[in-house]
């Protein structure tokens, strides 16, 4: 199978000055022509993070003896180099990564990387974690992403962007199965990741900026998440980038947080892209759908909500406020300094307002239409 061109470039690119260290490619940058070594999954992993969205050239590592291996194309595997290092790493990376055969193909390749990357001082094994995690996510296996995404964010070798890309996947993962607060956290960490390296100006770094809005939306700061939410994208529109999966997450998730915060125009114009983007694949995109389909449906809702239900008072919306805390009515009257009956009196009539047939879906459809 012939390398996509893109990742060709990089691999390239990436090669080293000096001879004999990690790729020997030829001008054309044709992978089946080149020679690889030990060291060849170091050449891999700086054309991961040059083709991947976050705009970093690697180089090599040298100091390891490096002997030609073959030059049987694009998918070598089962060869041993000196070192003891199997080459199918140097495959299996770029193509859990890119992802360019789709979810099935990216979850395949990505467990053959992290059995074979077990240096966790690598950047090569926090690449093949996180792209595991990935793989994961886009199949909806949220509680087996989770692991694997922070051991690529712990990992002692992960690259600044690694770092990045595996915490806002992580907080993505854990908004969606409910935890707000683990998700907050690790959308903190992705900007003290981006602070701390000056990466601010690049704009593969919208991903920390995405993940930051999907954590305030959740707790319910609409105006700090529209703002994060635009910085995020006029971050990522400063640059262009041949990578796959990276929009199609960027995009996703944040057609989803503008059409939860009743921003639909925005989101009918992201969604647009996305559902472009992904039309390419086919296995393994039930989960991905399912998202695109549960944005449209925010969308509907936020629609239909414009000609129904009468406006919800000001005490009324004190009390759908403090309905989003773990609060109960009676420590709500409290807080508000209201009778518990009368806090009962306002919760009904939110209900009824809004269409809603509990609590937990009254706060859903109150952050849907922007009102908390």
């Amino acid at each position: 199978m012939r390398a996509h061109r893109p990742l060709r470039h990089h691999l390239t690119m990436s090669r080293c000055a000096g001879r004999g260290e990690g790729w020997g490619c030829g001008g054309s940058g044709d992978a089946s022509s080149c020679q690889f070594g030990a060291r060849a999954s170091a050449a891999v992993a700086a054309a991961v993070l040059a083709n991947a969205g976050f705009g970093v050239r690697g180089r090599a590592r040298p100091g390891a003896q490096n002997t030609p291996v073959c030059r049987r194309g694009w998918r070598a595997s089962c060869w041993t180099a000196p070192s003891g290092r199997s080459v199918a790493t140097p495959w299996d990376s770029p193509s859990s990564w890119f992802g360019f055969g789709g979810p099935s193909d990216m979850l395949a390749a990505a467990r053959a990387a992290t059995g074979l990357e077990t240096d966790g001082r690598s950047a090569q094994f926090a690449i093949a974690q996180a792209a595991l995690g990935r793989a994961h996510y886009v199949q909806g296996k949220l509680e087996q992403a989770v692991p694997p995404l922070r051991a690529a964010s712990r990992a002692e070798g992960a690259p600044g962007m690694i770092r990045i890309v595996a915490l806002s996947l992580e907080c993505f993962a854990e908004s969606e199965r409910g935890n707000t607060m683990h998700a907050r956290e690790c959308a903190d960490r992705a900007i003290e990741v981006l602070d701390s390296r000056g990466l601010g100006a690049s704009p593969q770094v919208s991903w920390a900026y995405v993940a930051l809005a999907l954590a305030q939306a959740d707790a319910g700061k609409s105006d700090d998440a529209m703002r994060t939410l635009e910085l995020g994208l006029s971050t990522r529109e400063q640059g262009s980038t041949q990578a796959v999966w990276g929009p199609i997450h960027h995009l996703l998730v944040s057609a989803r947080i503008a059409a939860r915060l009743g921003h639909t125009a925005l989101a009918r114009e992201l969604l647009a892209d996305v559902t472009e983007r992904m039309s390419r694949f086919f296995d393994g995109m039930s989960t991905m759908l399912a998202r695109v389909d549960e944005v449209r449906r925010l969308i509907k809702d936020h629609d239909a909500v414009d000609v129904v239900g009468e406006p919800l008072t000001e005490r009324e919306l004190d009390v759908l406020r403090l309905m989003q805390s773990s609060l109960s009515l009676q420590e709500i009257a409290v807080e508000l300094y209201l009778s518990a009956n009368t806090v009962k009196t306002h919760a009904r009539a939110v209900y009824r307002k809004l269409g809603a047939h509990s609590r937990t879906d009254a706060v859903a459809l109150a952050r849907r239409r922007s009102l908390i």
